[in-house]
């Protein structure tokens, strides 16, 4: 009985030995010398892969560009119309400084921004008794802008001319609005010295722009290439 017992222990001794050397075995053969679990090597991509990686990435690239360009254009638009006085009608901005009558005769340029981004102008001649001329009435035939190269001339319509006197007839205002060509407006944003004329009945008034008003037509030029860029 004893011999059997003895049998039977060695046999489980052996079954056991033989399992745990199958079980390193196998084990070895999925690891690594460090023990490490094995990892599977990576394929490498093929030229279809990388060509459509390469084009994600300038796509991503242009798409950054394009972002930071157009946070630029709008900031510079902020910066330029700032202080601007503008208003909308229709759809579209007019962007038009302020008129100071106490010149006598004022050009006022006004931006009308939209689809079709153009300029308009702002002929105004005023007379006040106290003025120190004899001027009075001039109703307005013709308006001229001299920029040292070139004269801009604008004949005007009587039927568009819009006079008005004040109830106390001590002053009175001839205007007249009419369109700008593009080059011309360039062409008074880039002289240094600028008179404008305003002709009727044989009187004209004159005088030169200001630099401060020289500095507003560069300031509407500008803004209006910008919003070009926006369009």
């Amino acid at each position: 009985m004893k011999k059997i017992i003895i049998g039977l222990v060695f046999i489980v001794f052996v079954l056991g030995t033989a399992a745990a050397l199958t079980f390193y075995q196998l084990h070895s053969l999925s690891s690594d010398p460090s023990g490490a679990p094995a990892q599977t090597e990576k394929a490498a991509p093929t030229p279809e892969e990388e060509r459509l990686a390469k084009e994600r990435e300038e796509r991503e690239a242009a798409r950054e560009r394009e972002l930071a360009e157009q946070k630029a254009l709008d900031e510079a638009i902020e910066r330029v119309r700032a202080g601007i006085p503008a208003e909308t009608i229709g759809g579209a901005t007019y962007y038009k400084f302020n008129e100071d009558l106490t010149r006598g005769l004022f050009f006022s340029p006004i931006l009308v921004d939209g689809r079709h981004a153009r300029f308009l102008i702002d002929i105004v001649y005023h007379y006040h008794i106290h003025d120190g001329t004899d001027l009075a009435w001039i109703h307005g035939e013709s308006f001229s802008i001299d920029t040292g190269g070139k004269l801009i001339t604008w004949t005007i319509d009587p039927k568009r001319r819009h006079d008005n006197i004040a109830s106390n007839a001590e002053s009175l205002t001839e205007r007249y609005q009419d369109t700008i060509d593009m080059d011309d407006m360039r062409r008074i944003a880039e002289a240094g010295s600028v008179a404008i004329h305003y002709t009727g009945e044989g009187k004209t008034c004159s005088r030169r722009l200001t630099e401060g008003e020289l500095d507003e037509v560069r300031r509407l030029v500008e803004l209006y290439d910008l919003l070009q860029k926006k369009w």
